[in-house]
């Protein structure tokens, strides 16, 4: 800015004897680190106030919000303490480089303009100074904030317009979970790292034979074993080996990437307000469902399961949805606590609608003074209606019991033999797991050892680092 350009007859004695704000921001923190120019310029402000008659003392420099977008005050701290000490009246010019700096949306600046005007605070770029209780002054800053509202705006289609262009040519990629790298021809390839191949491959072989991500979680929990995520969220995007939780196996199971499909716009980010605060603008990302993705194509890069197998998948773990399950479908659902043996299979032979189990007597009784019932309660449940059936349970699971007794017994040692190769199986995968992970650490430590070594022995300061 040029003292000459910013027509200093507007500052009169009464705004000198209140605070000048200067007000410096930039949007990223690339921006901060990089743009250096910019930021000179910004902080080469407050001696613009000095020229203008303003004591160091009552020059006040704001740059808390340096890496923060201006299109949300509720995320600024620096400017909600400028908008405060406006409003009491602290303020006799607020000064920045350009209105964008100030805000990039137009409620926000207009409220700004308007808190100015009725405390008599001057604002000041490098165009000039302005008094909002000037009307033409007022109309000069409601355009400048409109526009930089749609700067903001247009930059933000045209990045979202160019990403979607790519995207659908499968070319838009961001570091993806763990089990795939970006290789040197941007391409999607599966990880270098064999431990984490394994790790991914053994998810979708425990899923066949387990069919619950549950008790997937389980058995990865009871071999004491570690699971490879991807931490987005910090410098380098690193794989790392964490306890296993329920969420880690169902991201995997529902990631199309696994199947060899490429997907753009899975999810989105909505901003609403807050019910309980109603000025307070809340963001959050919501699942999109599969037949509103962007973009989606199969058979774009190696997969670990096809994608009839991810189909079927996802299937099986919708009809494990026990809350969520539709009745008029054909699905078993999962299976339940309760010594009912048919439990999810029954179906009413009148409506059609899948039957429950209902057990009487004390939960701690044995089960010969209980009662076991199959009951077809849909129409009870939702509109008040008598059970269209009930059908006792004990006599139904002496005939299943035998039943099965009777069709295993010619098959009782292909049985044995099949439940050894499972287990074989088992023990095999869990200790190919045991066996990279302690690989990996053997290198870790004998890693950190060679760093050890190399550092002078005369240097205890590194050394002890």
């Amino acid at each position: 800015m040029q003292v000459e350009a910013l027509g200093t007859k507007r500052v009169l004695a009464e705004h000198l004897e209140r605070k000048a704000y200067v007000y410096v921001r930039q949007s990223t923190l690339y921006q901060v680190e990089n743009n250096l120019e910019s930021q000179r310029r910004q902080y080469n402000i407050a001696e613009e106030a000095l020229q203008l008659g303003w004591s160091r003392e009552l020059v006040v420099v704001i740059d808390e919000d340096q890496g923060r977008s201006g299109s949300c005050a509720n995320q600024r701290s620096g400017f909600g303490r400028l908008v405060t000490a406006v409003g009491l009246g602290e303020v006799g010019i607020v000064m920045s480089l350009e209105a964008s700096r100030l805000s990039r949306n137009s409620p926000d600046w207009h409220n700004l303009i308007y808190m100015c005007r009725y405390t008599g605070t001057l604002i000041a770029d490098e165009h000039g100074i302005y008094d909002p209780s000037n009307a033409t002054d007022r109309m000069v800053l409601g355009l400048r904030g409109q526009m930089s509202e749609m700067e903001l705006d247009t930059s933000i289609h045209r990045m979202m317009a160019g990403r979607m262009s790519k995207a659908q040519r499968g070319e838009f990629l961001i570091y993806p979970p763990a089990g795939y790298d970006i290789n040197d021809a941007d391409t999607l390839a599966k990880s270098s790292d064999e431990s984490v191949r394994d790790a991914i491959a053994t998810v979708f072989a425990k899923f066949d034979e387990l069919g619950s991500v549950k008790r997937v979680c389980g058995w990865w929990k009871e071999q004491g074993l570690k699971f490879p995520v991807r931490r987005h969220e910090l410098r380098g995007h690193p794989i790392m080996w964490l306890d296993p939780t329920y969420r880690m196996f169902l991201a995997v199971l529902h990631h199309p990437i696994f199947a060899g499909a490429y997907t753009f716009g899975r999810s989105r980010r909505v901003r609403e307000l807050d019910r309980d605060e109603p000025r307070t603008l809340r963001v959050r990302q919501i699942t999109v469902p599969r037949h509103e993705w962007s973009v989606l194509l199969k058979d774009h890069h190696e997969g670990y399961i096809s994608w009839l197998d991810y189909e079927r998948n996802q299937s099986r773990i919708q009809s494990n949805q026990q809350m969520h399950r539709n009745e008029q479908q054909d699905t078993q659902g999962p299976s339940r606590e309760g010594w009912a043996l048919l439990q999810g299979l029954v179906r009413c032979g009148r409506c059609g609608r899948g039957m429950y189990v209902s057990y009487g007597g004390a939960r701690n009784s044995p089960k010969t003074t209980r009662t076991l019932q199959y009951r077809c309660s849909a129409l009870r449940l939702k509109r008040g209606d008598p059970d269209c059936q009930v059908v006792g349970g004990k006599q139904i699971n002496d005939v299943v019991v035998s039943a099965f007794l009777s069709v295993s017994a010619e098959a009782s040692e292909q049985a044995a033999c099949i439940a050894l190769e499972e287990l074989e199986a088992e023990e095999a995968a869990a200790d190919m797991l045991w066996r990279h992970q302690i690989e990996q650490a053997e290198y870790e430590a004998a890693r950190a050892e060679r760093q050890y070594n190399t550092v002078e022995p005369e240097n205890r300061l590194v050394s002890r680092t």
